[in-house]
């Protein structure tokens, strides 16, 4: 049969007898132990387990802090495993999805086995971000992973840029922002994109830095569609990965939700 899980939110143990010794176990779990006693249905008594924090199918699982995370040496596992595990990773840390197409661009087209893959200064970046993530910051926090609509957010930012000027408006606090363009990367200088990707970063990292506590839920908003869909998927093309792994950082860090 399937696995079971459950979550008990009483921490009184009960007794069961149901083994050599009695033992204490939480009530809900005594009571599934008596129904399959009843049934005559066997199992095995080192799987069932209670405990703050469980690992189910690879996952960490804290009770206390309502979160999912890899175990440690899960962690170090990614790494040597690279792709497959990392894209399993991305279960408690979606917001890693840029920092993959480097990996995924490097073994695509690819169809002879066990051959070599040569890892480039881009991969090995990217990599390399991945494992620090994945060591300094949870993962999922079940109580706050939740939709939102721009309606519910807690601050509301206006972004707009041109390949001369970028501005922010942030109509709650009554500032407005606007700069020239600084120098774009090489053979991005007409590229409008990278600028407005550029801004909606800026705005991020200003109320990073400048609202405390920072918002929840953060709704900003532009006219440009292409930017939108690029914060929307978080996958680029990789001359502005490097935008996208930088919200990446700040999002999981100040566990800001945003919304473009």
């Amino acid at each position: 049969m399937d696995d079971n899980f459950a979550f008990n939110p009483f921490l009184e143990l009960v007794e069961y007898s149901g083994y050599d010794k009695p033992v204490h176990l939480p009530e809900a779990q005594v009571h599934l132990l008596s129904f399959w006693d009843e049934l005559s249905i066997p199992y095995a008594r080192a799987k069932q387990l209670n405990s703050e924090t469980l690992t189910i199918t690879g996952f960490l699982i804290d009770a206390r802090h309502m979160s999912t995370t890899l175990p440690c040496q899960s962690c170090t596992d990614l790494v040597k495993q690279m792709l497959g595990w990392l894209n399993w990773g991305l279960n408690v840390q979606p917001l890693l999805r840029p920092a993959l197409q480097s990996s995924y661009a490097k073994t695509s087209g690819m169809n002879i086995a066990h051959a070599p893959i040569y890892i480039n200064a881009h991969v090995t970046r990217d990599l390399l971000f991945v494992a620090d993530i994945f060591e300094k910051y949870d993962g999922i926090h079940m109580m706050k992973a939740t939709t939102w609509s721009p309606q519910d957010a807690d601050l509301i930012v206006f972004c707009n840029a041109c390949l001369s000027g970028m501005a922010l408006w942030i109509p709650s606090l009554s500032l407005a922002f606007i700069t020239d363009c600084p120098p774009a990367p090489p053979g991005l200088i007409y590229n409008i994109f990278w600028f407005e990707a550029l801004t909606i970063l800026s705005a991020l990292k200003w109320v990073n830095a400048n609202v405390s506590p920072p918002p929840e839920c953060l709704a900003i908003y532009t006219d440009n569609l292409n930017t939108v869909q690029i914060f929307d998927s978080f996958h680029a093309i990789p001359s502005l990965d490097e935008l996208l792994l930088c919200a990446c950082r700040t999002l999981i860090a100040t566990g800001i939700n945003l919304s473009i």
